[in-house]
């Protein structure tokens, strides 16, 4: 928890003002934010669409994981959701203006689920599966994977074979 979210929590008199507390849980979630690694992946590596906008329009590569080896430690997997509100797009809070206040224990997976796990239907030809994953305090937000985690690398249709000499080195 940063130094000013502490102090908020710890300064304010909470106890007896429900709003207090919950612009207090607003502040710590935003402040939380840069706490998670997100790392996202398709279920179909063959979507011609996906290729077009995630490879240089095919001129890339894909990379095919072992997932087991990426369930390794605390991760949260979720296939995304897709519907056509823009929830995900809104800022922490205007989403907890969506949950009842007296019950946010039970809602916070509900909030939590539509921030990371939910995009709207024009991404649906993505079919993605997101990992969510917390990171330490100190480090980056990039998401860890091993090497001996991939068990695949496609070439895209259109790659140069220069680029793909280059990918055959490094692979």
């Amino acid at each position: 928890m940063s130094e000013e979210a502490t102090k908020i929590v710890i300064e304010s008199p909470v106890l007896n003002n429900p709003d207090k507390a919950f612009e207090n849980q607003i502040m710590m979630n935003e402040s939380h934010i840069d706490r998670f690694g997100i790392f996202c992946t398709s279920t179909d590596k063959y979507d011609d669409q996906c290729w077009s906008k995630f490879a240089r329009n095919s001129q890339g590569f894909c990379i095919g994981y072992n997932i087991k080896g990426l369930l390794q430690g605390n991760v949260s997997v979720k296939p995304i959701r897709y519907t056509s509100d823009n929830l995900q797009k809104l800022n922490w809070r205007d989403l907890f203006n969506f949950i009842d206040r007296e019950k946010f224990d039970s809602n916070f997976d509900k909030l939590m689920d539509i921030k990371y796990f939910t995009k709207n239907k024009e991404f649906e030809f993505e079919k993605e599966v997101r990992w969510l994953k917390e990171i330490g305090v100190d480090q980056k937000r990039a998401f860890q994977v091993k090497t001996s985690y991939i068990e695949e690398v496609l070439i895209g249709k259109n790659m140069s074979l220069d680029d793909e000499i280059r990918l055959r080195k490094i692979a």
